[in-house]
């Protein structure tokens, strides 16, 4: 395992880019819903789901202010209903391996919650409170998504809401556990208790938005350090 360090990422990357999105290739991500200049392309494309070939992809070319560039992309299907989305990093990894903590307290837990986070298909998503991990998705299909800390959540109440009614079918007790900690995801939404959300990222692509963009965010730890050989390997960076 390499060492953490303490670091302020908030000028790596690019950089912010000019002012509003303005004649630039990669318009900050804030600037992209309210300016004509950065509309998404479309392109009709594939359905992954039932294969139609009227499915309607949407792609945008962004820049997460004070990190990277970023391409969104979001597929709709109006044969079948199918949606998903995606954000896939411009470049190569991040140079380190990257640890985001974010500490929500009651009295901010509105302002954090609405945080965007970009999620790397190689991250580890961590709860300390609820004793919950949610694992990459780097070898299983899915990739980056872009969202907020209270979206992160709200996939975990998702999951395990899903097949819930055939659970309590099949074992009363572990849909009462299920639905036990459903309450407990819930609660921390409503800001009812502190907790964390720790994102481990060895390629380094994840994000948390700073409240102090380019300047120092007493609720957010950044951490880097070098990576492993093994994680090398694992994001095809060596053989």
């Amino acid at each position: 395992q390499g060492r953490w360090s303490k670091g302020d990422m908030s000028s790596s990357g690019a950089g912010a880019a000019e002012d509003e999105g303005q004649g630039v290739l990669f318009p900050p991500l804030t600037t992209t819903v309210s300016s004509d200049a950065v509309a998404p392309a479309e392109l009709e494309s594939l359905c992954m789901n039932c294969h139609a070939t009227d499915a309607t992809t949407r792609l945008l070319l962004t820049q997460i202010p004070f990190f990277k560039q970023v391409v969104v992309s979001s597929t709709d299907c109006e044969e079948c209903g199918y949606r998903s989305s995606e954000v896939t990093s411009v470049g190569p990894p991040e140079p380190r391996a990257v640890s985001l903590t974010l500490s929500v307290a009651p009295a901010a837990a509105k302002e954090d919650l609405s945080r965007s986070v970009l999620v790397s298909d190689a991250a580890t998503v961590l709860v300390p409170q609820l004793e919950l991990e949610v694992p990459p998705t780097l070898h299983g299909g899915r990739k980056a998504r872009l969202t907020t800390i209270e979206g992160v959540l709200d996939e975990v109440v998702e999951g395990l809401r899903f097949g819930q009614r055939e659970r309590a079918l099949a074992d009363p007790d572990q849909a009462l556990a299920v639905a036990d900690f459903i309450e407990r995801v819930e609660h921390l939404k409503e800001g009812q208790n502190n907790f964390d959300v720790i994102i481990r990222d060895p390629s380094g692509n994840s994000h948390v938005e700073s409240l102090s963009p380019g300047g120092s965010d007493e609720r957010l730890k950044i951490d880097t350090r070098q990576r492993t050989r093994k994680e090398n390997v694992a994001l095809g960076l060596e053989e």
